[in-house]
């Protein structure tokens, strides 16, 4: 899953962090087995960045008074625990590539594709939080 332009939300940390994060999903990617064999330590990082990745988010939009920070923080709690549960499955094996992979896709596409950029508009001071 390579990093594309459509993704870029013009926050220069934030673009950078999901540049990793896309980095990290290629590595989950080119995992071929469906118990991940010595991609474990892989998706185990990616787990944990995206959680990092969630928190340093919170504290911006806590930090700017984000208006729309209820919702886009309820984002950032189901996602969290969607990527729990991922991480349980890995650890007991239980883990459904398919289903992984399906998760990573619909995330990139709709919460950075969408919710991170009107985060970033409104960090940048170019819009409302709804796009308006």
């Amino acid at each position: 899953m390579p990093w594309l332009e459509q993704f870029a939300t013009g926050h220069v940390e934030i673009d950078r962090q999901h540049r990793v994060l896309f980095g990290l999903i290629d590595r989950v990617n080119a995992a071929h087995s469906e118990d991940y064999g010595d991609g474990v330590q892989t998706v185990l990082d990616l787990i944990k960045y995206v959680i990092q990745h969630f928190g340093y988010e919170d504290d911006l939009m806590a930090q700017s008074a984000y208006p729309d920070m209820g919702a886009h923080r309820d984002a950032h709690i189901a996602l969290n625990q969607s990527v729990t549960r991922f991480r349980e499955g890995l650890l007991e094996g239980t883990l459904n590539n398919a289903e992984l992979r399906s998760f990573l896709d619909q995330w990139l596409q709709h919460h950075i594709g969408e919710s991170d950029k009107r985060l970033a508009l409104f960090l940048a001071g170019k819009g409302s939080p709804h796009g308006n």
